[in-house]
Parts: structure tokens; sequence; C-alpha cells
């Protein structure tokens, strides 16, 4: 794998104040922010030259959230560096078979905060799987009724403070099906996209959200997750 930038150069917030004639600070504009982003495009990123960079493993596990595993070694040309995780728990349940104990990849601080300079853009990472069945029968396809999640995205100071969630569905996503081989997913950073938000209703669907909390969630960001668990065993 060779070297390259993965995150941004650095970031400045400012303000503009209006003076009036004896120099006092009349009126001052709000917060404004600029990020300064490397010329591969890349905002932030993660490439495992040299350890885990913070990332967890959060769902079935004893202690969660905990480190995920760190190789430095390749897997093909794909998997050059990477972290993992395992299953350590199954919780069936009994009326479709389903793992009720998913386990997610977790992003460290770096992807997240005021992150609002990426929408439009892309979030891409890379998959495959040392084992289990990826035949139909036996996937993972959800609890609720927004199917299974790919990747999850969490606001808590949004919708005043009430907290969004917003996930991307694995049915959703048009690049072919998971089948444990290794795999680079790309999904667009846009409402219209496949995402949807969770209306905390269970007896409600999650919908498509607006383009203002679309852009607000990536502006506060506080959770950014991907799913590790896509078979029942």
């Amino acid at each position: 794998m060779p070297l390259f930038q993965v995150g941004a150069y650095g970031a400045m917030e400012y303000t503009v104040s209006d003076l009036n004639q004896a120099g006092a600070v009349k009126s001052t504009s709000p917060v404004g922010r600029v990020t300064f982003v490397p010329p591969s495009g890349v905002v932030v990123g993660s490439a495992f030259s040299r350890g885990g960079e913070g990332w967890t493993i959060i769902g079935n596990k004893g202690s969660s959230p905990h480190p995920v595993a760190y190789e430095p070694s390749s897997r093909g040309t794909a998997m050059n560096h990477y972290v993992y995780g395992s299953d350590d728990t199954i919780n069936t349940d009994s009326a479709n078979g389903n793992d009720r104990s998913l386990w997610y990849f977790q992003a460290p601080s770096k992807f997240l905060g005021q992150q609002g300079i990426t929408y439009g853009g892309d979030l891409k990472f890379t998959l495959a799987s040392f084992h289990g069945d990826f035949s139909a029968n036996k996937l993972n396809d959800g609890l609720g009724n927004s199917g299974l999640h790919l990747v999850e995205l969490y606001c808590a100071a949004c919708n005043v403070n009430r907290g969004v969630t917003l996930a991307f569905p694995v049915a959703a996503y048009k690049g072919g099906a998971f089948t444990g081989a290794a795999k680079v997913f790309q999904l667009p950073l846009l409402e219209s996209s496949g995402w949807v938000e969770d209306p905390k209703n269970t007896l409600l669907p999650w919908k498509k959200p607006s383009q203002c909390t679309f852009i607000e969630v990536l502006s506060s960001l506080d959770s950014l997750v991907i799913l590790g668990d896509f078979t029942r065993w």
C-alpha cells in the first residue's frame, strides 16, 4: 500500500466583527470554519500503516467498546494492513433466526465532529471476511423495518438535542452483494443515495432524511459505525 495523506491538513475557525466609529465592536458574525484538504481529496481516513488508529468494536463483545485487532501484513492486493474483529456471541432470534447481537467497527474521534465539508462526497471502505456462510438464508436481515444497516451515523445535538440516527441499509447498496471476498464499498454522502432516518418509533418506517438533516448530522457527528457482522453464524 503506498503511503498517502489520509487526513485534512488542518482547520480554522473565524468570526467577522463590525466596528462602530469609535472602534468598538458593534456586532460579530457567527463562527465560520475553513478545512484545508490535501490534493488527494481525502478529508479523513485510515490507512492502518502503523496500527489500529483508535478504531474500536462495539456490539456483542464482553467489554464494549474495545480495540480492534491489527494485522500489519497483506491479504491479497485489496487488504494490505488492516483491522479485524470476530463474532464472540451469537444471540439467535427464535422467530426469524437472525443474530440479535450485531457488532460494528466504530470510527475514532478524527472522523467525528464538524464534517459538513464531506457532504456530496463519499464514504469509502474495504471489507473482507475470513470465514462465515454467506448463503442467502444464512445472512442477517436486520431487526427492524429498515433492514440490516451497513453504516450508521449519529448526532446527539441534532434536532434540538433530541438526537438523530441515519443509516445506510445493506439492501440499499447498488454495488453488489457482499460475499466475504474483499470488496470496496463507496457510499455517497447525499440524502438521496439510500440513507434513511430513524423515526424513533418501531411502528413507523425509516424514511429518507431531508437535506438539512443530513448536513446537520455531518456537521456535528458523534458516531460512525460500520457493520462487521453479516452472517447468522
